[in-house]
């Protein structure tokens, strides 16, 4: 961290690399990843504004292969980077944030909104990695499809790992439940249905 500047209180700034280039406070809280590798499927719930995109960069950056030259740098002082853990900067990570995804009046609509959205983050998952898939392409329209084929290209070509961040899995839908549009919410979460939804989360 710079040392030259006062250090700044963050508000509603979510990402690690910001934190450290412009120097804000950082209250470490990396203790946390080890403690997560224990668990198989851990669940932990937090309030609004509580730092739950902050830990999803942290995470990134943590775990991200192409990250691994700035490990050093992002993590310098803080408890995960005196005591790192194996899985340190092992997986090719692909992050998505639900918030940007709109609602719309029709399934149809939402669907194409989601896959629209889903499949900026594919390319440019692909585009970052390019040196794992030099010979890849997405051909299909359809979020689980397109998951589907980049999963089976990593496990046949024994590429680094995937990890999947979901950030504001449940914004949209809230947005549903708020606008009391509850025929349009079952439709898309409904265990009876099979939803783009609920095939893109099943891959």
């Amino acid at each position: 961290m710079k040392k030259d500047k006062r250090i700044k209180i963050p508000y509603a700034v979510s990402n690690l690399e910001q934190f450290r280039d412009e120097n804000y406070y950082f209250v470490d809280k990396t203790k946390y990843i080890e403690l997560l590798e224990d668990y198989i499927a851990p669940v932990f719930l937090r309030p609004r504004r509580f730092g739950k995109t902050l830990l999803c960069s942290i995470l990134e950056y943590y775990y991200s292969i192409i990250k691994k030259d700035k490990f050093q740098y992002l993590f310098e002082g803080t408890y995960i980077g005196k005591n790192p853990t194996k899985e340190k900067n092992r997986y090719m990570v692909m992050r998505f944030n639900f918030s940007k995804i709109a609602i719309a009046k029709t399934v149809e609509g939402i669907e194409k909104n989601f896959t629209n959205e889903v499949k900026l983050e594919y390319n440019f998952f692909v585009a970052m990695h390019k040196e794992y898939f030099k010979d890849f392409t997405i051909r299909d329209d359809n979020a689980a499809e397109m998951l589907s084929q980049i999963l089976y290209y990593v496990r046949e070509n024994n590429l680094p790992k995937v990890f999947i961040i979901i950030d504001e899995y449940d914004n949209f839908t809230n947005q549903l439940i708020q606008s009391h549009n509850d025929v349009l919410y079952k439709a898309i979460t409904s265990p009876d249905s099979d939803s783009f939804l609920k095939s893109f989360f099943k891959v």
